[in-house]
């Protein structure tokens, strides 16, 4: 009968301290308020973008990001999913934006130090290394800003 009670004092301290470690989390993003800033380098490799970025403002963290098609959007404008991978954890971010690289983008989702974050703003992107010959092809970079705020 030993076992079975060291057994259950065993899972029930391990849910304790899951509950424990994301009651913290959560708290860390709790404290996160405010305007926030993304700067992205965005590379183009084909079918999808990544690149780096990096944050100011209500929090700062950097890293890498991957950008996924999320399926198409009203009025020609285009859907994607970025999930920034940083130091602190990582946010999942839909952003819509139109042919002329401007836009507006929520969290969706957020791990570490950003569970439970929610935010929204605008972004802007100036697209680098257009090749306008005798055939127009997409750039293979892009500088992008995105502003907004979280909490």
């Amino acid at each position: 009968m030993r076992p079975a009670r060291f057994a259950i004092s065993a899972v029930l301290l391990a849910a304790a301290l899951a509950v424990a470690t994301t009651a913290a989390r959560s708290s860390d993003s709790a404290r996160i308020r405010g305007e926030v800033k993304f700067y992205l380098d965005v590379r183009f490799p084909q079918p999808s973008g990544q690149g780096t970025f990096a944050t100011s403002g209500a929090f700062t963290d950097s890293g890498t990001f991957v950008s996924f098609s999320a399926g198409p959007a009203p009025y020609g404008k285009v859907k994607v999913w970025r999930r920034f991978a940083g130091k602190r954890g990582s946010i999942v971010v839909q952003d819509v934006f139109s042919a002329t690289e401007t836009g507006s983008w929520t969290i969706l989702s957020a791990t570490g130090a950003y569970v439970g974050l929610h935010g929204h703003g605008t972004s802007i992107g100036v697209p680098i290394g257009t090749d306008v010959g005798p055939d127009i092809l997409p750039p293979t970079r892009a500088i992008g800003v995105a502003t907004g705020t979280v909490s």
